[in-house]
């Protein structure tokens, strides 16, 4: 199972009721043994032979372990753990996403300043073809009107078109957002089937998202005491 390293999580083994069960913890990716402060299970009051251990932050994070609770019998139980909280490259994607949300930020305020530039631009304009109409002698009603008519309908293109790319910019950027949380979403809540020495990771629909090839810390395909996975 995978974890966050916050969380506190409680380990659990089936052994012999009664006795005097321990863990003991492997960090699978150095194959070195990890250090407790305390390593003594608890027997469950309410399930007989269930014993619990809690983790207590005694874990690093981003670390693949191998859990063994073992008794005086020697008998023992043993399961898998990760801690990191994020499925694979998620937090990545996050980061990814929120950079780009600044960029996007960053061109609309860009944007936003070239219009009131380019409003500037225009007002300045008008005045000026203005003055020019006044001094050629031409300073009659109906030609300025026609003059003023002419800019401003410029600028309404201008400003329509300037608008409408914003829009579409975000539009593209709330698509891209929307894809990558489906995944997200699919990889936290589809299933995970083991099967024929794979693992196959499928969508809340049943899809099938990613497969994997299961192996042993040797390289052997393992579905009980798996090290590592590949993408096929």
């Amino acid at each position: 199972m995978r974890y966050e390293g916050t969380e506190n999580t409680v380990l659990a083994g089936r052994l012999a009721s009664g006795g005097t069960v321990r863990i003991r913890l492997d960090d699978m990716k150095t194959n070195q043994a990890i250090l407790l402060d305390d390593n003594n299970c608890t027997e469950s009051t309410a399930i007989e032979g269930m014993y619990y251990w809690n983790t207590d932050d005694q874990i690093p994070p981003n670390t693949h372990v191998l859990y063994e609770m073992y008794d005086g019998d020697g008998k023992s139980a043993y399961g898998k753990l990760v801690t990191g909280g994020y499925v694979d490259n998620t937090a990545e994607l996050l980061t990814k996403t929120t950079t780009l949300n600044n960029t996007i930020n960053g061109v609309k305020v860009e944007i936003l300043d070239k219009v009131v530039e380019l409003d500037t631009t225009l007002d300045s304009t008008k005045t000026e073809v203005i003055n020019k109409a006044i001094e050629a002698g031409i300073n009659r009603i109906d030609v300025k009107d026609e003059i003023m008519a002419g800019i401003t309908a410029q600028s309404v293109d201008i400003t329509n078109n300037i608008e409408g790319s914003i829009t579409n910019l975000a539009t593209i950027v709330q698509t891209g957002n929307d894809d990558i949380r489906q995944v997200i979403e699919d990889v936290q809540l589809g299933s995970w089937e083991l099967a024929s020495g794979q693992m196959i990771m499928k969508t809340q629909a049943g899809d099938e998202l990613a497969r994997f090839n299961l192996t042993d810390q040797y390289g052997n395909p393992n579905m009980k005491s798996v090290f590592k996975r590949e993408r096929v």
